[in-house]
């Protein structure tokens, strides 16, 4: 009997855990679950420090009055929230697509 989580690495691996045999997953997808795993290389030490950033903002917002707060500051603790959950930060990705991803 097939687990869940059997289902779920069969649909995203294009094959088989039990088996090894390739399934029909059209190469769009496997397309989107490559790339995917390219743009989550976040670390968890930034990924805590994406924690910690929110954490203040969050904070700062509470302590100002959320109705007192301009609706800007949001944007970036909710962000920061974003990055801490998922991994992957739009404003990095961006900068990257802009300056390119240049390592020194």
């Amino acid at each position: 009997m097939l687990k869940t989580i059997d289902v779920i690495l069969l649909f995203l691996s294009g094959k088989d855990s039990r088996t090894g045999t390739s399934n029909l997953v059209p190469s769009s997808i496997n397309m989107i679950i490559n790339t995917k795993k390219t743009i989550m290389k976040t670390s968890q030490s930034i990924r805590v420090w994406y924690v910690l950033v929110a954490a203040i903002l969050w904070i700062g917002i509470y302590l100002t009055g959320f109705s007192a707060v301009s609706w800007l500051l949001y944007i970036p603790a909710a962000g920061f929230v974003f990055s801490a959950i998922t991994g992957i930060c739009p404003s990095q990705l961006a900068i990257f697509k802009m300056f390119g991803n240049k390592t020194t």
